[in-house]
């Protein structure tokens, strides 16, 4: 897991994925995660409390997509995800 700060971890897996990959956090609260393709569309957008959301069933094409996730305490991390 990537340390974001001093009280959360967050790992995205696997990526590069196929059909479906895992957010894997140690949140305590209510986080937002959207993914979004190159052009800025909103491609997901989901609250979850699990420790590991499973995200599956998208029908991407491959590429590479963005993603956030903003927790309830204001945190914002982003990254990239790419489908195969």
């Amino acid at each position: 897991m990537s340390e974001i700060n001093s009280n959360y971890q967050l790992k995205i897996f696997p990526n590069p994925f196929n059909d479906n990959f895992t957010v894997a956090t140690t949140f305590t609260n209510n986080y937002e995660f959207s993914l979004t393709d190159l052009n800025g569309r909103f491609l997901l957008k989901t609250f979850s409390q699990e420790k590991n959301l499973e995200i599956d069933n998208l029908q991407l094409e491959n590429g590479i997509y963005f993603y956030t996730i903003k927790t309830e305490d204001g945190l914002s991390y982003n990254g990239k995800i790419i489908k195969n």
